[in-house]
């Protein structure tokens, strides 16, 4: 039994000895890498801030849910080969969450949102190309999608992670290109029937890669000679001031201002301002740009990074381009110091104290201001030191305004009585004020008199002031020189009067 026991032990070594001397194959082993749970945390109100239209966006569009937020992440590994791709949809400025199993390993997460249409989850103006490998991984306007308005921006987020463990990132997409808020002011003074905004060349995509530089990202279209691309436009609908908000992606545009007019309307021909000016865009998310109608036919622009710059821009011009302010047209005959003082409250005053005009030589009282805009002075003549308004004067130079200018002004709103060497007299349509209308050296005077007062000059009232005597030369007899506008015998009697006053 115990020699038996030991050729068995024998046999076992003998066979294993053989069986290692049989093989020279090598041992390969197999490693699999860990998984982990990737958390993705993204933001998205941030965009919108940055372009400022969250309200727009919320109210416009999530509160009735006739559009939602759309955050679409593509997951590329190391090799810029794609992993995943996660799409959440939400109705108001959340915070989405997405999770990834994924292996150890370096990772890039490329998220954009965009508003999308609910019912499909769609983009109406950007289509994702090239999404297997981030290196050409693009969003591009599809052909013919039209114009982008503010709605109708994207942002973009782009995370490296290094996944050895459970992780949670963050993220908030931001803007890219900017947003114009274009507008329109004083084009219901004009005959075209459509407005719009181009731009000699666009940007109609973006590319996603971010080892890319900013300008590389861009992807041009180019137009041929003598075209354009419509980026926004509205029709004339009749009022003072008309807008619409355009989405751009180009870090630079060559602007224009088209119209179109009853003959060309809602054809391919646009009549063009501009298209020689080019504007950085880079310096600002937002850019509010103005263009102002003139009765000319010629444009103002401004380019501003906020509505209350653009809106001071306005002002500046309507300053310029109103002959006769309302604190002109709006004080009543016989107002008191106090009150005029009141009204002009946001103009320099040159003479006057606090209630109380000046005496001048010829007995009256003046108040006297700082003109705006095209205004050299705007004079104020009192019947006492307090109250008693009968006259205002406003004096312009003539090189900003010409004598045509006014002489249209008055013609459209008050009624010819005299012309005579140079100097124009008319009456308002209550036959309550003289306009009168002549050279004072370099700057033309119109000036606003009192019917009453000069009616009733040769009683107790002070003497129609020198200067304006002055300044019209109105000599003795001008109405046997002169042309009477009618026969109407209310006319003539005026005449009449202005004459007995205003004569030597």
């Amino acid at each position: 039994m115990k020699m038996k026991k030991y050729l068995y032990i024998m046999a076992a070594m003998a066979g294993a000895m053989a069986v290692s001397s049989c093989s020279n194959d090598e041992i390969v082993i197999t490693t699999v890498a860990r998984n982990h749970t990737l958390t993705y945390n993204v933001g998205t109100k941030t965009m919108y801030d940055q372009m400022e239209i969250t309200s727009d966006i919320e109210d416009g569009f999530l509160r009735n849910k006739s559009m939602c937020i759309g955050v679409t992440t593509f997951l590329y590994d190391q090799d810029g080969k794609l992993v995943d791709q996660k799409l959440s949809t939400l109705y108001a400025f959340n915070t989405i969450t997405e999770s990834f199993v994924l292996p150890e390993g370096s990772y890039t997460l490329v998220s954009v949102e965009t508003l999308l249409d609910p019912t499909d989850n769609s983009m109406s103006q950007w289509a994702f190309e090239g999404i297997d490998n981030l290196s050409t991984l693009q969003i591009v306007e599809p052909q013919g999608a039209g114009y982008e308005y503010f709605y109708d921006a994207f942002g973009v987020a782009t995370t490296n992670v290094n996944l050895t463990e459970e992780l949670t990132v963050t993220a908030s997409p931001d803007a890219v290109g900017q947003r114009v808020s274009v507008s329109f002011y004083n084009f219901d003074e004009s005959d075209f029937v459509n407005l719009a905004f181009g731009t000699i060349d666009a940007v109609t995509g973006y590319k996603l890669d971010p080892t890319l530089s900013a300008s590389e990202r861009l992807i041009k279209d180019m137009v041929g000679e003598d075209e354009l691309i419509i980026r926004g436009l509205t029709s004339n609908k009749g009022t003072d001031h008309q807008y619409f908000s355009v989405y751009v992606l180009d870090d630079k545009i060559t602007w224009c201002v088209a119209v179109q007019g009853s003959s060309n309307a809602n054809t391919a021909n646009w009549s063009v301002w501009g298209g020689d000016t080019t504007w950085d865009l880079t310096s600002s998310k937002v850019w509010y740009f103005g263009t102002y109608y003139n009765a000319n036919g010629s444009l103002d622009t401004a380019w501003e990074t906020s509505s209350v710059a653009l809106t001071q821009w306005y002002e500046g011009i309507l300053e310029n381009a109103t002959l006769v302010p309302d604190v002109v047209l709006d004080l009543p005959w016989g107002s008191t110091v106090s009150f005029v003082q009141a009204l002009l409250s946001s103009y320099t005053m040159t003479k006057g104290d606090n209630g109380k005009a000046i005496l001048v030589d010829d007995g009256s009282y003046e108040l006297r201001y700082e003109g705006k805009g095209r205004i050299d002075e705007i004079c104020y003549s009192f019947l006492t030191e307090t109250t008693g308004l009968f006259e205002t004067d406003v004096l312009y130079p003539n090189d900003k305004v010409s004598l045509d200018e006014l002489k249209a002004y008055c013609d459209a709103n008050y009624l010819l009585l005299v012309e005579y060497e140079g100097i124009y007299m008319y009456c308002d349509m209550n036959f309550s004020t003289y306009i009168m209308l002549f050279a004072l050296g370099n700057q033309w005077n119109l000036g606003f008199v009192d019917v009453s007062y000069v009616a009733g000059s040769s009683a107790q009232a002070p003497s129609v002031p020198e200067v304006m005597k002055a300044k019209a030369q109105i000599k003795s007899g001008i109405a046997n020189k002169c042309t009477l506008s009618t026969q109407n015998s209310r006319l003539n009697q005026l005449v009449k009067d202005a004459v007995e006053a205003f004569g030597e």
